[in-house]
């Protein structure tokens, strides 16, 4: 609907796939705070449900970057909901699954980057103590994520692969 370049806002239908928004605002230089683990659900499925992403430590949830959606109620109302403007029915709607109406449109905020690119570390950790005080000294990057195997037993259990990253600047390309 609308693409505020300047202050990196959008606004979109809520059918309109996170994919092709990001067709839209990555050549720009932004990028959506918060993308699940996929890039194929719709911007109201990401309401609905409050995605979180890699980066839920540094960014929170999706409902964290949300200005305002349009809501056709159950009686056929349309109403403008924001933190501020019918706020009681924006926070039921985030994360309720469709259960307060159809979300028509919405608006978020996006954030700058300067490359498309992520500078990303792999870590392998022999166990779940490990793991968590990778997690732990991760706190600075933007992104972390560990698959981690719980068939292991004794010393092992939680042998694990940590991903962490952040968005690379032009200079290190």
């Amino acid at each position: 609907i609308s693409f505020d370049r300047l202050n990196g806002i959008i606004e979109c239908e809520s059918g309109v796939l996170l994919a092709d928004v990001l067709e839209v605002i990555v050549p720009q230089g932004y990028f959506l705070f918060v993308t699940p683990g996929t890039k194929f659900i719709t911007i109201v499925g990401a309401i609905a449900s409050d995605v979180h992403g890699k980066n839920h430590h540094a960014e929170g949830c999706f409902s964290a970057n949300v200005i305002e959606f349009s809501l056709m109620t159950e009686k056929g109302e349309i109403l403008t909901c924001s933190k501020t403007e019918n706020a009681d029915r924006f926070w039921a709607t985030i994360g309720g699954m469709g259960l307060t109406g159809i979300i028509l449109s919405a608006k978020f905020k996006l954030k700058n980057i300067e490359s498309s690119y992520i500078r990303q570390e792999r870590i392998k950790a022999e166990n779940l103590d490990e793991i968590f005080k990778l997690f732990d000294e991760s706190e600075p990057w933007t992104y972390s994520v560990a698959w981690i195997d719980c068939l292991q037993k004794d010393k092992n259990l939680g042998r694990s692969i940590m991903m962490r990253g952040e968005h690379a600047f032009r200079h290190e390309l």
